[in-house]
């Protein structure tokens, strides 16, 4: 997905990757949860050298890899939630509810058995292509991102608890002033 973007000599572009885990409740129920341009990318490793020689900086793209890992408290092999939900949101209209989300806009429904892909840019959401300060995270009204659930309903609902990897990969812009 990045490879064309990577082209333009402009500004600095960087690909940054972070890593977080999510987890079902004991009931095998995810909730809401958000992966977006946010304060991510700033927990990137090379965050610190590379933000120290810019200025300003914006997240361009956004990829995720959401990878099943074992159950980890009974002997399933696969976690419980039978699939998983994700929609692109934007600042203050991130969708709060597994309805929302299944009606989102550009709304993937994910074999949670599967690693899954999903990836989007800046386009269409013209806050977010506003530049931010290095020493600040991104405001919440430029925040773009996934975010994702479960029904919390049977077959989804096990009791037991299913844990996801997630690699995030940004395309972070940088640029100095003058």
């Amino acid at each position: 997905m990045f490879s064309s973007a990577l082209r333009d000599n402009r500004v600095l572009r960087r690909v940054m990757a972070t890593y977080t885990n999510l987890s079902t409740n004991g009931s095998g129920y995810i909730g809401v949860a958000s992966l977006a341009s946010t304060a991510g990318v700033t927990s990137a490793t090379d965050w610190a050298s590379t933000s120290a020689l810019y200025i300003e900086y914006r997240v361009a793209a956004i990829e995720l890899f959401v990878i099943p890992t074992l159950n980890t408290v009974s002997s399933l092999t696969t976690p419980a939630p039978s699939y998983l939900v994700f929609c692109q949101h934007s600042s203050g209209l991130a969708p709060s509810t597994f309805g929302d989300v299944a009606c989102g806009t550009g709304s993937k429904v994910m074999d949670a058995r599967k690693i899954m892909h999903l990836s989007m840019d800046f386009k269409g959401f013209n806050d977010a292509q506003n530049w931010t300060n290095t020493s600040t995270t991104i405001p919440s009204d430029s925040v773009y991102g996934w975010i994702g659930a479960d029904s919390g309903t049977v077959p989804a609902s096990v009791v037991s608890t299913a844990y996801f990897r997630i690699l995030v990969r940004y395309l972070v812009e940088f640029r100095t002033l003058g």
